[in-house]
């Protein structure tokens, strides 16, 4: 059965795109899982990070992005009547191969671009916060797991990644604002969750330490104090490494790079496996 998560944090700069890009590549190449990576951000990162400047002009080109979505020609289901609007994208619209495995694994991507940005100016409604999961509906049956990329800001994009997925994932940098930011987005989902039939809630898989440094004495203190305060933190972070940022910088991951840190990679399995145990 299909298993959607959210990777999402209201903060910016906590590792959503990192933990949601190197997630899905050990999922697809160690594991043999079928990934789909939706990039629910306007910076496009997810994109950009599997997607080199021609592929994704390419794509941009010859197929639909998730901004497509919320045109403004588009209804909520399909198919519609002649002479109505039209209806939602197919999802093959929207998605390319990004990575193939040996294993039968793979990635997918819904990109992201730019004029998503536009939807965060409308309000929020029941009609378009079912825009994803009816485009995922009988489709998301093809992939072992959907990813959802978000980004930092509150919006209509956030209630449709909510309403399509099964659970969500929360990655923080463990720094005095995560401390105190962790509540608020916890009240956040709690809120969302009170507002629909208990069927459709999601529920929290966790929370992710990313870009931790052991050195750094702050941030384990500060880390004591998550862990005091909320129970459901995975027991695997992930350590800071400059190998992130230079596999970013050639659209890889740190799995596909040469001279990586011992440990680097290991580490990131580690979590893989206790998401698989959570999941």
């Amino acid at each position: 059965m299909t298993k959607v998560v959210s990777i999402f944090n209201m903060k910016g700069g906590v590792g959503k795109t990192t933990l949601t890009l190197h997630l899905a590549y050990d999922l697809a190449d160690r594991l043999g899982k079928r990934v789909l990576i939706v990039d629910f951000d306007p910076q496009a990162n997810a994109s950009e990070g599997l997607l080199d400047a021609a592929a994704y002009k390419s794509h941009k080109t010859n197929k639909l992005t998730v901004s497509d979505l919320f045109s403004e020609t588009r209804s909520t289901l399909s198919p519609v009547a002649a002479g109505a609007a039209q209806p939602l994208p197919d999802l093959d619209e929207l998605v390319c191969r990004a990575r193939d495995f040996r294993n039968a694994g793979f990635v997918d991507l819904a990109p992201a671009d730019i004029y998503l940005s536009n939807i965060l100016e409308r309000a929020r409604g029941s009609s378009l916060d079912q825009r994803l999961s009816a485009v995922l509906a009988g489709k998301k049956s093809r992939y072992d797991f959907v990813l959802i990329d978000c980004g930092p800001t509150y919006s209509v994009l956030s209630n449709n990644a909510l309403r399509a997925s099964d659970h969500v994932l929360i990655p923080v940098v463990p720094d005095s604002y995560a401390a105190k930011g962790i509540p608020i987005l916890l009240k956040k989902i709690v809120e969302y969750n009170n507002n629909i039939p208990v069927a459709q809630q999601v529920k929290v898989l966790g929370i992710v330490f990313m870009k931790v440094a052991d050195s750094v004495i702050h941030q384990t203190s500060i880390r004591s104090e998550i862990l005091r305060e909320h129970r459901n933190v995975f027991q695997n972070s992930i350590q800071l490494s400059i190998s992130y940022q230079r596999a970013a910088l050639s659209s890889r991951t740190v799995f596909e790079i040469g001279k990586v840190r011992s440990g680097v990679k290991q580490n990131f399995q580690e979590l893989t496996d206790e998401f698989m145990r959570r999941v």
